[in-house]
């Protein structure tokens, strides 16, 4: 932890670091339960909306060198893209009042030692100053017997249920993307988790 340190970006100040976190987005999102196979320039043009998005945050976990060995998102949900706003255009909730919060994530080595507590804490403290009162984000939906599921994989339910999210069964998106092995992209099933600040 003592190497590492916290960096938040907005607006332009993102873009020297596209490619960084397109990389890792790519080797952390190709493990289970994603099984992303990626590309970099589709990445590239993903992450490019949090550069022209207002009130849009990363936060970067970086080594010594500069190296990003974490990220983590968010953006107001009214800025995302019509397929994470569709769920809720049906519901009792405003687009205004929800902040979406995108990937959180950290290389193996960094795991467990509070660092997504923080991303967390640094993203909702976000979320209310720019006056939503909802964050939520969204997961893939695995079987439990999915033929690549390591012996040993822990799903993040429990951490994220401490945080104070509950997962809604009613709010689902399809959203493809090709997998590992795969030959062309198949539409996943994601399922999101909300927590209403009131």
């Amino acid at each position: 932890m003592s190497a590492c340190r916290l960096k938040e970006l907005s607006g332009t100040a993102i873009e020297p670091w596209l490619d960084q976190i397109s990389r890792l987005r790519i080797d952390l999102f190709r493990d289970f339960p994603y099984l992303y196979d990626g590309d970099f320039l589709y990445e590239r043009n993903y992450l490019s909306r949090y550069l022209e998005a207002k009130d849009a945050l990363i936060l970067l976990v970086l080594d010594g060198l500069d190296r990003v060995m974490g990220v983590s998102t968010c953006l107001p949900m009214i800025q995302e893209e019509f397929v994470f706003q569709e769920p809720f255009l049906t519901s009792s909730m405003e687009l205004s009042d929800v902040c979406y919060f995108g990937e959180s994530l950290l290389e193996p080595h960094l795991r467990g030692k509070g660092l997504g507590h923080l991303f967390f804490d640094r993203r909702e403290a976000h979320a209310q100053k720019i006056g939503c009162r909802i964050t939520a984000f969204c997961a893939v939906e695995r079987e439990q017997e999915h033929s690549m599921r390591p012996m040993k994989y822990q799903p993040l339910d429990g951490f994220w249920c401490k945080r104070g999210y509950t997962k809604r069964e009613d709010l689902k998106i399809e959203f493809p993307w090709k997998e590992v092995g795969a030959q062309e992209e198949t539409k996943q099933t994601m399922t999101y988790w909300l927590r209403d600040w009131g």
